[in-house]
């Protein structure tokens, strides 16, 4: 027997975080769907859907469109999806250092089951997990505790600086420490450590001579 193809058209309107980068939705929406053809239409705020292929595929689809807009969330008490803001910014990116920059940064946030609770705009919140991930990039090789790790990215994010300079500035004005094998640590907890860590780095960097 042969195998039996269907056609189904879903109509999903589109979130309205989406729309700050709408090229970027549509490509997580290809992407989204398990099928042997699909067309995709924008009309107006919503779009059309349209899945060809056997039953199963059609079922698998919508299941992961829905988890996807479900990741388009907007802000407030529901937050917004870690895994979406990853994904736009290219990188797992921790959520507790996000959260800890956006309210060093003038924002409420909370980072809590797998999702970001502020008051930030999304455009807000890409800008300093775009910033986080530069940091992590650069801490990649960085010998450090975990604790000690979270400082200095959240205080590079905070201050645009390389996390070498952070971690200069750091050990210099002895709000880290370095152990004979050369790792980075830190006493106390990492959040309340942030904001001391930007401010001399800052000032480290802008000092005579450099």
């Amino acid at each position: 027997m042969g195998r039996s193809f269907k056609r189904r058209v879903f109509s999903v309107r589109i979130p309205r975080e989406a729309w700050g980068d709408i090229e970027s939705f549509l490509e997580r929406v290809a992407e989204a769907l398990k099928s042997y053809g699909a067309t995709i239409k924008l009309r107006g705020d919503s779009l059309l859907v349209e899945v060809y292929g056997q039953e199963y595929m059609i079922r698998e689809s919508w299941v992961r469109l829905k988890r996807l807009l479900s990741e388009y969330t907007p802000g407030g008490e529901e937050g917004y999806s870690l895994a979406r803001i990853s994904k736009d910014v290219g990188l797992a990116v921790p959520g507790d250092v996000l959260a800890v920059v956006l309210r060093l940064e003038g924002s409420r946030a909370e980072y809590r089951d797998g999702r970001l609770v502020t008051d930030a705009p999304y455009d807000v919140v890409v800008d300093a997990a775009r910033r986080v991930r530069k940091a992590l990039e650069e801490a990649k090789a960085l010998a450090a505790t975990r604790t000690a790790k979270k400082a200095v990215v959240a205080a590079a994010a905070l201050t645009g600086l390389e996390v070498d300079r952070v971690v200069a500035a750091g050990l210099e004005a002895g709000l880290l420490s370095e152990d004979e094998e050369g790792k980075i640590a830190i006493k106390g907890p990492w959040e309340q450590l942030v904001r001391r860590l930007a401010r001399v780095a800052e000032e480290w960097s802008t000092g005579p001579g450099l």
